[in-house]
């Protein structure tokens, strides 16, 4: 029987199936990284402990193969000595004081180019660039990536590569940047094709050593979830957004590339805000005595009727910043809900105003992702202003897993 399992930042789910066409009937979920993270760091038993917790959970069933899929940008340092930072797993919500510093100096030297990925803080890359002349060049360090943040069992540590270019040290094709190979006393892992992967490794639970088929990146799993077309569109809206499509040669609303199955490769937007942005602005509105609950923030949300969607001229940015959003709420006290209409608004017509005018040879707009379901109208706004037919995905909570699903056929 196979495991297949999601390591989310928010949650980490998984599922166990025989096969491909076998369907999916208990999903056991715990709670993801974020939970465990102190200013951007996790300790890495989290992740071996969580692992474990899904195989016992699962434990009268014999498991021999994990296909699994994570939260993307992070990386740990490991060695046999005793380094500063020794099993820390920095996640993209990591932030040094050097970052912008950092930042500058990778995109100087080209990275931007060789990546073909947008350079932002929280990128592994730029993490390492940060701390690496705090650690002795005698000392030799090991770079981890998924899977191997589960210590797995004495192989030499492999990466999927849709994993492996999203750290920002690799290009589309898993070549380690020069600039980072030059560092001598850091291993980086070796790089293998998502789809073209036997095993990782293994990982020893009770005694017995379960294979790792594959473990690649939650955007890459969500689109073979969604199977992804040639002349389709996935707009992903979960703690995060991102807009998905297959490159053709060429850009059309794209910002940057990621490797996807096949030797094909994606062209995205990714890093939009969403839910995250959403818990913030309703912490805010709590925290100024606008609100009383979360229930009551969804519950303005949910009974937006459709028509009442605004038109991005009369809408602000979505996207939370503290400056000036204690006055911006405040002149709205006398009505909140039409403040968070406005804010609903603003949240749909960033999406719009991403893909207008730039995705005429598309014929469909994939939408998936927890927030669709959540606000009334958003699939229609979406269709008349970008005239393309909308399928909202009704399984959006386990897009990822059916994509391990499909992956088992490739493995």
């Amino acid at each position: 029987m196979n495991l297949l399992i999601d390591f989310g930042a928010s949650r980490i789910k998984s599922v166990v199936i025989k096969n491909k066409e076998s369907e999916f009937t208990e999903i056991y979920e715990t709670p993801g990284s974020i939970f465990n993270d102190t200013q951007g760091q996790v300790d890495l038993k989290f992740f071996k402990k969580s692992l474990i917790n899904h195989l016992d959970h699962f434990s009268k069933i014999n498991i021999t193969k994990i296909i699994g899929c994570g939260e993307m940008h992070n990386f740990t340092l490991a060695s046999k000595q005793n380094i500063k930072y020794k099993n820390k797993f920095f996640s993209w919500r990591y932030s040094h004081p050097m970052t912008n510093v950092s930042l500058l100096e990778l995109k100087k030297i080209g990275l931007e180019d060789f990546t073909k990925m947008t350079l932002r803080p929280g990128l592994p890359s730029i993490n390492l660039n940060c701390i690496k002349s705090e650690i002795s060049e005698t000392e030799i360090i090991d770079i981890l990536l998924f899977p191997s943040v589960f210590q797995l069992d004495g192989e030499k540590s492999l990466v999927n590569k849709s994993i492996a270019h999203s750290s920002g040290f690799y290009n589309l094709d898993g070549n380690v940047s020069s600039y980072f190979n030059k560092l001598r006393n850091f291993n980086f892992p070796i790089v293998v094709d998502d789809n073209q992967c036997k095993s990782l490794g293994s990982f020893k639970y009770k005694g017995k050593k379960i294979t790792i088929g594959s473990f690649i990146g939650d955007l890459q799993a969500a689109c073979i979830g969604s199977k992804l077309g040639a002349n389709e569109v996935l707009l992903n809206l979960g703690t995060g957004s991102q807009i998905i499509a297959i490159y053709n040669n060429k850009f059309s609303f794209g910002q940057e590339l990621r490797p996807y199955i096949n030797n094909q490769l994606l062209e995205c937007i990714t890093h939009i805000p969403s839910g995250r942005h959403f818990n913030l602005w309703e912490k805010k509105l709590i925290s100024l005595d606008l609100i009383q609950s979360r229930e009551e923030f969804w519950n303005y949300i949910n009974n937006i009727k459709h028509d009442e969607i605004i038109d991005s001229q009369t809408s602000f940015k979505f996207e939370f910043n503290e400056l000036g959003v204690k006055e911006l709420a405040r002149s709205y006290k006398p009505d909140v809900r039409y403040f968070i209409l406005r804010l609903v608004s603003s949240y749909i017509n960033q999406s719009i105003s991403l893909l207008k005018n730039k995705i005429n040879t598309f014929k469909i707009i994939k939408i998936s992702g927890g927030i669709i379901h959540k606000i009334p109208g958003m699939k229609s706004k979406i269709e008349s202003e970008l005239k393309k037919d909308v399928i909202v995905e009704k399984e959006s909570g386990i897009l990822t897993l059916n994509g391990l699903r499909e992956m088992l056929s490739l493995n």
